[in-house]
C-alpha cells in the first residue's frame, strides 16, 4: 500500500489485508564475528550491503534514513529477494528485506535501534464510486485475511 494518510481528504477507504515488517541481515557466520559492532543503520556504513532496487521497500528504506539523517551507499542493488537471499548466505554483505522472506533461511536478523518500517497490503478504493460487486469482493478478501 502507498504511503498514504488521504483517506479523509479524498474520500478513500483503505482496507489492510496484511502487513510486512522489514529488517536487515546477513549470514550466521558474519553476524557471529559482527554482531556486536552493529547497533544502529548509521552503523550500516562500516559493511557491504545489497538493498533492493526500485521498488515500495527501497522507498521506505530511504524515508526512514532521510528521517535519521543517514546517508548509506550500497554496494549492490537487486532486484529479486530471492538472489539477495543466496547473495548475503554465502558473501559477507548484509541485505535489507521483508522478515518474512527470512523463513527458511539460514539468515539473521540483526536487531538495531531504529524501529524498521511495516508495510501493508490492501485495497483502496472510493467511498462513493465503488459498486456493490467490487465492495462484496473486498469485504469477501477482507474478511480472509
Amino acid at each position: 500500500m502507498p504511503h498514504i494518510n488521504s483517506s479523509e481528504k479524498y474520500n478513500f477507504e483503505v482496507k489492510t489485508i496484511n502487513e510486512f515488517h522489514t529488517c536487515f541481515a546477513c549470514s550466521k557466520s558474519f553476524y557471529e564475528d559482527n554482531k556486536n559492532k552493529i547497533k544502529s543503520l548509521s552503523d550500516l556504513n562500516n559493511y557491504k550491503l545489497v538493498i533492493p532496487g526500485s521498488s515500495r521497500r527501497r522507498q521506505m528504506l530511504d524515508e526512514i534514513l532521510q528521517s535519521n539523517n543517514i546517508v548509506l551507499n550500497p554496494t549492490i542493488e537487486m532486484p529479486d529477494s530471492k538472489l539477495m537471499i543466496d547473495f548475503v548466505n554465502n558473501n559477507d554483505y548484509i541485505g535489507y528485506f521483508i522478515e518474512e522472506e527470512l523463513d527458511n533461511t539460514e539468515l539473521v536478523k540483526l536487531d538495531l535501534k531504529e524501529n524498521m518500517p511495516t508495510n501493508a497490503i490492501g485495497i483502496i478504493y472510493h467511498k462513493k464510486t465503488i459498486n456493490n460487486t467490487a465492495k462484496t469482493f473486498v469485504e469477501l478478501v477482507v474478511s480472509e485475511s
